[in-house]
């Protein structure tokens, strides 16, 4: 008859299966020399049918745990054979001890959920000033609610829809803003939002509007005549040559001519007249003509009524 392994190992097998230990024989086993322990068996949920899950422990008589197995799903058997190995090294002082009611595998404690990041609130104080050819958006940063990551900006034309003119790529951090894309005539309204650090937006800012306004062209030329000296005097050596010169716009400068010959400019008066020394014995005696030309701002030029003077040298 040939040799069969499955009912040696089957006898073997239950040869090796221990009694389960009370309460008593756990208790036992805390005594014992040097070294002294108790493994533990148990399992952390009920057998269904011959297997089932099984953990085992090995405890000091002081009670610590000083060893832990991961959970193994195999017959009672088995259990009770792998426990007899765990304490091959140390049999004289430990005992193999099987509890009797399923024991909750350990639980690990779960982290702590971060606390989710707020969405700002809306920024505040929006103010739309128009300047030369541009207007300047300023605001307040959100007081409530999570931090700000950016800002976007939306325009609307008179009485079209909203755009959106700084976008998420413009990557906007801080309160102010220069729109340069405007047009004389046309009422501009604007809104802010902020794009929090959680990629969400906040509502909207207030509106704010403004206007820039046509400017009509300067083609006004400045005020500008001699005051000093008098239509036909006589003079000789240096003199002194007063002009006046006036514009809404301002004058940017004022040149002074001997018989049309440039001698010189001014850009700044003083006691509200433009002033230029003027050395007569550069020219020969007898009669000469002053005039001034006045340039304001805009680029407008005047030129001023020619005085008459007589030099008059020795």
């Amino acid at each position: 008859m040939p040799y069969d392994y499955k009912k040696k190992a089957a006898k073997k097998a239950k040869k090796a299966v221990a009694k389960p230990a009370g309460p008593k024989m756990l208790h036992k086993a805390t005594n014992g020399g040097p070294g002294a322990g108790t493994v533990e068996i148990y399992q952390t949920t009920e057998s269904v049918g011959d297997k089932g899950t099984w953990r085992w422990r090995l405890k000091a008589n002081n009670g610590k745990t000083v060893a832990d197995s991961a959970e193994a799903y195999v017959s009672h058997a088995f259990a009770i054979e792998a426990a007899r190995n765990m304490l091959s090294y140390s049999s004289a002082n430990t005992n193999i001890v099987e509890l009797p009611q399923p024991v909750p595998a350990p639980q690990r404690r779960p982290r702590p959920v971060p606390r989710p990041i707020e969405t700002p609130g809306a920024p505040s104080g929006l103010t739309a000033t128009p300047a030369t050819d541009k207007i300047v958006l300023t605001w307040n940063a959100p007081t409530t609610g999570g931090p700000v990551q950016m800002y976007h900006v939306e325009r609307r034309e008179a009485a079209g829809p909203f755009q959106l003119i700084v976008k998420h790529s413009d990557k906007l951090t801080v309160t102010t803003y220069e729109d340069t894309k405007v047009k004389p005539g046309i009422l501009y309204t604007y809104r802010v939002l902020a794009h929090g650090v959680n990629m969400q937006h906040s509502p909207f800012s207030n509106e704010a509007s403004a206007l820039l306004t046509i400017s009509t062209p300067d083609t006004t030329p400045p005020l500008v005549l001699i005051t000093a000296p008098g239509d036909g005097a006589s003079v000789g050596g240096t003199i002194e040559v007063k002009v006046r010169a006036e514009d809404q716009n301002g004058i940017k400068q004022v040149e002074l001519r001997t018989d049309g010959t440039s001698r010189g400019f001014s850009s700044t008066p003083v006691e509200g007249r433009y002033r230029f020394m003027l050395d007569t014995k550069l020219y020969n005696n007898g009669q000469h003509t002053l005039t001034a030309i006045a340039t304001d701002n805009a680029g407008n030029s005047a030129t001023s009524a020619a005085v008459g003077i007589h030099v008059q040298n020795l």
